[in-house]
């Protein structure tokens, strides 16, 4: 038979998140409050308007249609803006012989073909002019030589040991064992439980017992004295407060959901000796 759980028989018990809501307090309202003698009402003073003010006597001449603009403002001719002086291209009218001026103006000079020849020692004549036969000095200059044969460098020849072998080592004798201390455990000691059974009594009130809380003494401060002078209708607090534009991401609520409770009336039973069986342990002081 399974064992019920604590988080199985929880479980049935929540139907979804509910809302916690203010308590209702226990005392009726009376209806009466002293907001009308603390705070009286008084009479502000009227606030001067910014309109621009009504009582400017225009002309009362009718408008004639007409304006001294052009009087005023008499149109002028624009002088027109004297041309930049520039040479005009004068084509040449000499007809094009086909011939260039290149040879002239960039003469071939003779190259030392030894200043550009790699550096191998050996002296660099003139270059021949006799056109190539396909064939080469280069086994001439390089003739192939036989290969010595490779002398071996042997030792003498490997002579396996013909004693028999008798199953003995000196093993022990040049590694003598010794003796290891045992390692402290890096874990936190755990006290011994008690194996006397739970008799249902405990030492909490003999080892916590209750101490008188002294009163807290009150707070020295003087009565408050209401001003008495009568409200004069305005205020600093444009000056002294100015409004700064705030972030709204800021405002959200921290944190998560609410958190759940039950909505099934509690019956007064538990799962807790079902789900957290006896070990035998002696809870919280055995024997008191």
């Amino acid at each position: 038979m399974q064992q019920p759980t604590s988080s199985t028989d929880a479980r049935a018990h929540y139907q979804g998140r509910e809302i916690q809501l203010h308590g209702q307090p226990n005392a009726g309202f009376a209806g009466q409050s002293s907001y009308k003698q603390d705070f009286p009402g008084h009479i502000p003073e009227p606030r001067q308007p910014f309109a621009p003010n009504q009582q400017y006597a225009g002309s009362g001449a009718a408008f004639d249609g007409h304006s001294s603009y052009k009087q005023d403002f008499p149109a002028h001719p624009i002088e027109p803006r004297p041309p930049a002086p520039g040479g005009q291209y004068q084509p040449n009218t000499a007809p094009f012989d086909g011939t260039s001026a290149y040879r002239d103006n960039y003469r071939g000079h003779n190259i030392d073909p030894s200043q550009y020849a790699r550096h191998t020692g050996r002296p660099t004549g003139p270059l021949s002019t006799a056109p190539f036969d396909g064939a080469s000095s280069y086994k001439q200059d390089y003739p192939q030589h036989a290969l010595q044969p490779r002398q071996a460098h042997g030792g003498p020849a490997y002579q396996p040991n013909t004693a028999p072998f008798d199953g003995t080592s000196h093993y022990k004798s040049q590694y003598v064992p010794h003796q290891v201390e045992p390692r402290q455990h890096a874990g936190p000691v755990h006290a011994p439980h008690s194996s006397v059974p739970f008799d249902g009594t405990t030492t909490h009130k003999s080892d916590f017992p209750a101490h008188p809380i002294e009163p807290r003494p009150p707070a020295p401060g003087g009565q408050y004295t209401p001003n008495t002078a009568p409200f004069a209708g305005s205020s600093e607090s444009r000056d002294a407060y100015q409004p700064w534009p705030i972030d709204p991401s800021t405002m959200q609520r921290h944190g998560g959901p609410p958190p759940m409770r039950p909505s099934a009336p509690f019956d007064g039973a538990s799962t807790y000796k079902q789900v957290e069986g006896g070990s035998g342990g002696g809870g919280n002081g055995g024997a008191g």
